[in-house]
């Protein structure tokens, strides 16, 4: 399994081509808004979400499928590991991420396993593998475009420019909170965006 090099201009471009194509590109050029990753990833890509218990552990989040496969899961009924067999389409979503308190988690880790449908197909061709959001840092290239192209999916950069600067009354704290909240992210992932685009 090979990895393919992206710049981060170019995970910019095709997060900005996914958004201008959904809905008319409401969520590129209307008011700043959280992005429907879950009806992108249903309705405009037609892959299956399906929420299980990936590890005992909690270590992994998610798990992108791209041919059929076998995929390991913690059975929480029979308290074992078990396999079951899963079709090429389907994002799979550790179902912990489910509580209220994992919601800016759940969104990213869906924004980032449709990256990895989008950009990682040819990575994971014929290697009877999925891609899989381990909680914590991964030293990837494919982790890291997966991330990336998930934060400028939820957090378009122009929508990012025009929501920060049309507040100027807040201190950087107060506008970063409010700037997660605009677009439904945590505020570790706004602080993040921000520094990125040089904006803190």
């Amino acid at each position: 399994m090979g990895e393919i090099y992206y710049r981060k201009s170019t995970l910019d471009l095709i997060a900005n081509k996914l958004l201008k194509k959904y809905q008319d590109g409401k969520f590129l050029y209307g008011n700043p808004q959280p992005v429907p990753i879950e009806q992108i990833i249903e309705v405009e890509y037609g892959l299956n979400i399906e929420y299980v218990c990936l590890r005992k552990n909690g270590t992994v989040l998610g798990q992108t499928v791209f041919e059929n496969c076998f995929v390991p899961f913690y059975d929480t009924d029979n308290m074992q590991y078990s396999i079951m067999e899963v079709a090429p389409g389907t994002i799979l979503v550790d179902i912990s991420l489910l509580e209220d308190a994992n919601r800016c988690r759940l969104r990213f880790t869906l924004a980032h396993e449709l990256a990895h449908w989008l950009i990682h197909q040819k990575v994971y061709e014929n290697s009877q593998q999925s891609a899989a959001k381990v909680d914590g840092n991964i030293d990837s290239q494919t982790e890291w475009q997966a991330d990336t192209l998930a934060a400028l999916i939820l957090m378009p950069r122009m929508q990012i420019k025009k929501a920060f600067y049309k507040i100027t009354n807040l201190n950087m704290k107060d506008k970063i909170s409010y700037m997660a909240e605009v677009f439904d992210v945590s505020k570790q992932a706004m602080s993040i965006c921000l520094k990125l685009h040089n904006m803190i």
